[in-house]
């Protein structure tokens, strides 16, 4: 991806809202953009992803804490992750981009996790060696 290219993702991003409420700042290197509605125990929780071509397929990963998680080439990822310890055990879900290239999720939010502050992070399929990861989002489930 371009320094142009990825300004003009950095502008889209700001202007769809992805930068707001519990998400991290989208960094110049991300590729992918990502926010979720806030968490709430019990209920359904969504997730939107931006930067995609029609079509791409995308994996959401999760996790209690921050770190640096590595994945070469593990179903199809390639992705340097930023948060502790992800595995497939912590993949929340795999999706594939409408044809708009955005990607949606929505998975149960188990009862008795309020409190719990988690983070999710997505990452587009078929890059390797490379990587196409979004933005980090924090979350503290209601």
């Amino acid at each position: 991806m371009t320094n142009q290219t990825k300004a003009v993702f950095m502008a889209l991003a700001g202007t769809l809202g992805l930068t707001a409420g519990t998400e991290r700042p989208v960094q110049a290197d991300d590729c992918l953009f990502m926010k979720a509605i806030p968490l709430v125990s019990g209920e359904m929780g969504s997730w939107k992803m931006g930067g995609f071509e029609p079509g791409d397929h995308f994996v959401i990963v999760w996790g209690t804490r921050l770190g640096n998680t590595p994945v070469k080439d593990v179903l199809g990822y390639c992705a340097n992750f930023g948060i502790a310890g992800v595995s497939t055990k912590r993949i929340l879900g795999q999706g594939e981009a409408d044809s708009y290239g955005t990607g949606y999720m929505d998975r149960k939010i188990p009862s008795g996790t309020a409190g719990l502050t988690v983070y999710t992070q997505g990452a587009k399929r078929d890059t390797c060696p490379d990587e196409c990861t979004s933005n980090i989002v924090e979350s503290t489930i209601q």
